[in-house]
C-alpha cells in the first residue's frame, strides 16, 4: 500500500503571520508561491531561507543565490548574514545549452578587503590577452607615417616598424641649393658632436671672451651674485645708494582708508585696481600705516612680502610708480629707518619724474634741462630794470609780487590809497586825502580812536586865542604874546606877563575887571605861595619872608608890619 506524506502547508502571508520554529528536516510550503523552506528545529520561519528546484522560473537570481542549502560544493555560491557572496570555488555560468561546458569566475583568496565596481554602461568583458592585440591595434591606428617614412604593422608578430623612404630622401636632397649644402663644408666630425660642442641657448659655460661689436647685451635680470652682469639701471641705482623694489602700478595722492578703500575694482590716481595688484601707500596721515602693498578682493590690501618686516625697510629704499595721472612715471625714496613695521613712521619722498614733465609757453626741455626762451618768450631784465636781451616791457595788467625798486622816476599815474599811496599828485593834497576832512575844523586838533581811525577833536573848556587878526591854533606852545586875551585856559607852566603888564580878572559880563601888577622895578624874584583854603572872617594874607603866606588875624591897634590884601 502506498504511503501519501502531507506536509505542512500556507500562504506566504499565513506563514509570516504565525513564523513557527520547523523541526530539523521538517518542509513547510507556501501554497501561493510553490516555495518550500526546510526547518533546522532552531531558527523561525522568516530567518530560514528557500529551496528550489532548476525549472522553476518564478524565482530571481538573488532569490537562487539565498538557497544557501546549496553551497559551494554542489557548484552554487552561497550568501553570508550580510548577504555577501561566499564561494571557495568561484561562480559557474552554464551557457544556452545544458551541457559540461560552462564559465567559472574564480577568486584568489583575498588577504584584504577589495571593490571591484564595473561601469554604468553596456558592453563587453576582454581578457587580458585581446587587450594587448586591441591596444596594438590602436597604437597603429593613431600612428601616421610623414614625407620619406614608411610604417610597416606586423599584426601577428605585433611589431610596428618605421623606416626611411630612401627614394623620397634622394628627391627631396636635390632641392637643397648648392650654398646650403656648402655649410657642410669644413665639418670634421659627426655634426651632433660638433652641435654638442656650441654653447646651448639656455644654459652653458663661455670659454672664451665674445665681442659684442658695439652690440648691447638686453634683458638682463637683477644680480644676485658677485659674478652677475648688472644693468645700467642697477648700477646707477646703487651708486645713488637705493634698494631697488620691484614697481608698483599706482600710488596714493592724499590720506586714504585702508581698510575699504583700495580694493579690488576701486580707482587710485585714475588707476583701477586689481587683485594682487603692487601699490605705493605714501601720504598717510599716521606715516607708519605707509609702505608698498598688496591690492585684495576685498577689503584692506596685505604689505607685500618685499616690504613687510624691518630688516626689509630701510632709509634708501626706492620704488617706481608706472601709471597714474599725478603720479604715473615717478620714483620714490624711503627716508626712515624703522624698527617695528606698523609702529614707526616710513615716509616716502620723490626722487625721480621720468616721462612726467614737459616744456610750457616761454620754455625749452633738452633731456633733463629747462631753458627759458628769452627775448622770444620771455623778456628777462636785471636788477635796474634794464632789458636783458633786448627789447622793451611792454607791461601786464597786474604784478602779483614786486621787490624793492631802489632807483629811478615814477612816471605811471597815481597810486590809490588802497594799494598803499595817497591818490593825489601833491603834498597837500596827499594829506587831505590821508586825513579826516578839515572843512568846519578850524582850531581842532586831531585825535585817534586807539583802532585805527583818526578824527578832529576840540580842546575841552578852551578856545583859541586871539592875537590882532590872528588866530592861535587850540593845543599851541605860545611863549610870547603882547595883549593876550583868554577865555578859558590851564597854564601847564608858569605865565609870565613882561614889561609891567597887568594880570585882570573880568567880571561875568567882562565890563570890568581887577588885576594885578607889578612895580616898574624889581630888584629880584618873588613868589608868593597862596594858603590851600580860605580864612576866618577879618583875617589877613600874612608872609612868613620867604614867600609863604597865610592866613591870621591881627591884634587891635597893632601897628601892621604884614603885607596884606585887602578886598574892597
Amino acid at each position: 500500500m502506498a504511503t501519501r506524506m502531507q506536509q505542512r502547508k500556507g500562504t506566504a502571508a499565513q506563514w509570516a503571520a504565525a513564523d513557527p520554529i520547523l523541526n530539523a528536516g521538517e518542509i513547510g510550503w507556501e501554497s501561493d508561491t510553490n516555495k518550500f523552506k526546510i526547518g533546522d528545529g532552531i531558527n523561525h520561519w522568516d530567518d530560514l531561507t528557500y529551496f528550489l528546484d532548476s525549472t522553476d522560473t518564478g524565482f530571481s537570481a538573488e532569490d537562487y543565490l539565498l538557497a544557501t542549502s546549496k553551497n559551494a560544493a554542489n557548484g552554487v555560491a552561497a550568501l553570508d548574514a550580510n548577504v555577501n557572496v561566499v564561494t571557495t570555488t568561484g561562480v559557474v555560468f552554464e551557457g544556452a545549452t545544458a551541457d559540461s561546458y560552462e564559465i567559472t569566475l574564480a577568486v584568489t583568496d583575498p588577504t584584504a578587503d577589495h571593490t571591484i565596481t564595473l561601469p554604468d554602461a553596456t558592453g563587453t568583458v576582454v581578457l587580458t590577452t585581446t587587450l594587448d592585440e586591441m591596444a596594438q591595434d590602436a597604437v597603429n591606428t593613431a600612428l601616421t607615417a610623414g614625407t620619406g617614412i614608411v610604417k610597416n604593422y606586423n599584426d601577428n608578430a605585433n611589431t610596428i616598424t618605421l623606416s626611411v623612404d630612401t627614394a623620397t630622401i634622394q628627391a627631396r636632397v636635390a632641392d637643397v641649393s648648392d650654398t646650403e649644402i656648402g655649410y657642410l663644408n669644413g665639418v670634421t666630425s659627426a655634426i651632433q658632436t660638433q652641435l654638442d660642442a656650441k654653447l646651448a641657448l639656455a644654459g652653458g659655460t663661455m670659454t672664451g671672451a665674445i665681442a659684442m661689436g658695439t652690440n648691447k647685451i638686453t634683458g638682463l635680470g637683477t644680480p644676485t651674485d658677485s659674478a652677475d652682469a648688472a644693468t645700467k639701471a642697477y648700477v646707477d641705482a646703487v651708486t645713488e645708494g637705493l634698494h631697488i623694489h620691484p614697481s608698483v602700478v599706482a600710488a596714493t595722492t592724499a590720506n586714504v582708508t585702508l581698510s575699504s578703500a583700495l580694493e579690488n575694482g576701486d580707482t587710485l590716481d585714475g588707476i583701477t585696481l586689481a587683485t594682487n595688484d603692487r601699490i605705493l601707500v605714501k601720504n598717510q596721515t599716521t606715516q607708519s600705516e605707509n609702505g608698498i602693498y598688496v591690492v585684495q578682493a576685498s577689503g584692506q590690501p596685505t604689505r607685500a612680502t618685499d616690504f613687510d618686516t624691518a630688516a626689509e625697510v630701510d632709509s634708501g629704499d626706492f620704488v617706481f610708480v608706472s601709471s597714474g595721472t599725478v603720479n604715473g612715471s615717478t620714483g620714490w625714496v624711503q627716508t626712515n629707518k624703522p624698527a617695528t613695521i606698523g609702529t614707526d613712521a616710513i615716509a616716502f619722498t620723490q626722487f625721480s619724474g621720468a616721462g612726467t614733465y614737459a616744456a610750457g609757453t616761454g620754455l625749452t626741455l633738452t633731456g633733463n634741462t629747462f631753458s627759458a626762451n628769452i627775448g622770444t618768450d620771455i623778456q628777462a631784465y636785471n636788477a635796474t630794470l634794464a632789458a636783458v636781451a633786448g627789447g622793451t616791457y611792454t607791461g601786464d595788467d597786474s604784478i602779483t609780487t614786486l621787490g624793492t625798486i631802489s632807483a629811478g622816476t615814477w612816471n605811471g599815474t597815481t597810486i590809490a590809497i588802497a594799494n598803499g599811496g595817497t591818490g593825489q599828485t601833491t603834498a597837500m593834497a596827499a594829506a587831505s586825502a590821508l586825513l579826516p576832512s578839515q572843512a568846519s575844523n578850524s582850531g581842532k586838533y586831531l585825535t585817534t580812536d586807539g583802532a585805527g581811525t583818526l578824527s578832529w577833536a576840540a580842546v575841552q573848556g578852551y578856545s583859541a586865542p586871539t592875537l590882532g587878526s590872528t588866530s592861535i591854533a587850540s593845543g599851541a606852545t605860545v611863549t610870547t604874546i603882547s595883549g593876550l586875551t583868554l577865555a578859558s585856559a590851564t597854564a601847564t607852566t608858569a605865565l609870565t606877563l613882561n614889561a609891567t603888564a597887568e594880570l585882570r580878572l573880568a567880571d561875568t559880563d567882562s565890563s570890568h575887571y581887577v588885576g594885578f601888577k607889578a612895580p616898574a622895578t624889581v630888584s629880584t624874584n618873588r613868589i608868593w605861595t597862596l594858603p590851600s583854603a580860605d580864612g576866618s572872617a577879618d583875617q589877613v594874607l600874612k608872609t612868613d619872608g620867604s614867600g609863604t603866606l597865610a592866613w591870621t588875624t591881627p591884634a587891635q591897634g597893632a601897628a601892621f608890619s604884614e603885607l596884606m590884601l585887602i578886598g574892597a
